[in-house]
């Protein structure tokens, strides 16, 4: 049945599409912005006898859309990246509840992301 506006009952529509013109366009069937269809969290570890307790954990979350078009944000494929933490490597005092500790050396990391 159409109702008012020309629209369909039971289907959804967003006002704009990717164009920008402004034209109602279907998205039923799509997914929600920002809810991934799959996620699994890995973990394992062991506790040692000396009290030693050590886990390792991997997160898979799946692809995501930002908007109710499921238009996508990124071509997969290898992408660079590069972390500098602490870039003026200064030391700094993080606790002095159980005597001065200085915090953790400049750390740089350099990788590669790659899409799925």
């Amino acid at each position: 049945m159409v109702v008012a506006g020309g629209d369909v009952e039971g289907e959804v529509y967003v006002e704009q599409n990717a164009g920008g013109t402004g034209a109602k366009v279907r998205v039923t069937g799509n997914r929600l912005p920002y809810a991934p269809s799959a996620m699994l969290t890995t973990t394992v570890g062991g506790r040692h006898p000396s009290g030693i307790d050590l886990r390792v954990e991997s997160v898979r979350v799946s692809e995501q859309f930002g908007d109710p078009l499921n238009a996508p944000v990124f071509a997969t494929g290898a992408r660079p990246w590069l972390a500098v933490k602490k870039l003026t490597d200064r030391t700094v005092v993080v606790d002095r509840s159980r005597g001065l500790l200085p915090g953790l050396p400049r750390v740089v990391q350099l990788g590669f992301e790659r899409g799925w």
